[in-house]
């Protein structure tokens, strides 16, 4: 059984990275990373940030033929019921541009409820940043969170008959602005350039302290990702064995 996992950022894939072996996977050019986890071989790739790059990635990545796509990483709350450091399985991802929606895999949806994630009725993909408690409120009619890499994920899986999903963590609060438009600060390939973070706070240093505690916030959500994560793919590892031992017992 192959495994891929798809996490925007190296922050985000940072909390599961120190639980498990990982080695860098030297023949894709982009990030990948390969482990072990019982009867699955699992591939992590880094996307970046945002919905074109995680499609140039993903569409490259699936080439590896693997049997279960999984799109993971942090999310922003839409509801205040939904507090950081939650995580969550998305029953659907709708595209919010488009409205469009792809279902997740019933099978893998049930298989993170039995491990005891969360389940959310949709998660938003958006092509851009939602900043603003304001604009969270607004879009937590249609969804439970957001991100802007998951339709991506699930569409390019979805034409190549992998069945996927979608598993995510909150990493700030429906009624938390966050301390800047990231998408300002990325490079070309959709990762966070700190010297443009630190020239952002050198014109507007009050937003030190809610950047801080962004960060903590991710590093908890992250965190409480990776051990849900780590044992889900344990799971799906474990079925994927007895369904080869049933298969083999059968043919005897």
């Amino acid at each position: 059984m192959k495994i891929l996992v798809s996490f925007a950022l190296e922050n985000e894939f940072a909390p599961w990275r120190r639980l498990r072996s990982f080695t860098r996977a030297t023949e894709s050019d982009f990030a990948a990373y390969d482990t072990r986890v019982e009867a699955a071989d699992v591939r992590v790739v880094l996307t970046g940030v945002g919905p074109e790059r995680a499609r140039f990635v993903i569409t490259r990545a699936l080439q590896w033929g693997p049997s279960v796509c999984i799109s993971s990483g942090v999310a922003g709350s839409l509801r205040a019921t939904y507090g950081v450091g939650e995580v969550f399985v998305a029953r659907e991802v709708m595209e919010l541009e488009s409205e469009r929606t792809i279902v997740a895999d019933r099978e893998l949806v049930d298989a993170a409820e039995r491990r005891g994630v969360r389940l959310a009725e949709r998660l938003l993909s958006s092509a851009k940043m939602v900043v603003t408690a304001e604009g969270k409120g607004r879009l937590g009619r249609m969804a439970e969170a957001v991100e802007m890499e998951s339709f991506a994920v699930l569409t390019e899986a979805a034409a190549r008959k992998i069945p996927s999903v979608a598993i995510r963590a909150i990493s700030d609060a429906a009624d938390q602005d966050l301390p800047m438009d990231f998408s300002a600060v990325l490079d070309n390939q959709g990762k966070v350039q700190g010297s443009k973070v630190a020239r952002s706070l050198a014109r507007a240093p009050q937003k030190l302290p809610s950047l801080l505690r962004l960060g903590r916030n991710t590093r908890l959500a992250a965190t409480k990702l990776a051990e849900l994560l780590d044992g889900y793919i344990l799971d799906l590892a474990a079925r994927a064995d007895r369904s080869t031992e049933m298969a083999g017992a059968t043919r005897a």
